[in-house]
């Protein structure tokens, strides 16, 4: 299973403790079968489409629970009124919700830029920390490993 953190080499602390967790997240049969689906792979290997897909779905819901209720309520007043009204509206509630899903895929791959840039600071920060002390701590361990 490709990661972004190889918990085959974790010897202890923070990335053992986060791979125990990561093991934990495909416990249940519902997320194991999706990642061993082609699309799981998919997005197991293309982290930044992934949290992309994650941002857009989650920044998505508002806009289209909006145009659901448009809806329903311009289909409600359909019964009492006449029906080219009821399409002019959901026509105009279509470009609006075409124009709000637009901007927010902008959004979510903006977002999703600034969060990847991010990890790729932080990650590359905590290796340029932890490069000198490797061998101390990997002696240390050794040590403790065979006391």
């Amino acid at each position: 299973m490709s990661m972004l953190f190889d918990c085959e080499y974790a010897e202890d602390g923070i990335p053992a403790r986060f791979c125990s967790t990561m093991e934990q997240k495909h416990v249940d049969p519902r997320i194991r079968e999706l990642m061993k689906s082609p699309v799981g792979r998919y997005l197991i290997e293309h982290p930044f489409v992934a949290l992309t897909l994650m941002v857009f779905t989650v920044m998505a819901t508002v806009p289209i629970g909006l145009f659901l209720g448009f809806a329903l309520v311009t289909f409600a007043a359909t019964t009492v009124s006449v029906v080219f009204i009821e399409v002019f509206l959901l026509a105009l509630g279509g470009a609006t919700l075409l124009c709000a899903l637009g901007s927010l895929a902008i959004a979510a791959v903006g977002i999703s830029s600034l969060l990847t840039s991010c990890y790729l600071a932080v990650s590359c920060i905590y290796k340029l920390f932890y490069r000198e002390r490797l061998p101390e701590m990997r002696k240390r361990w050794l040590k403790a490993k065979h006391d």
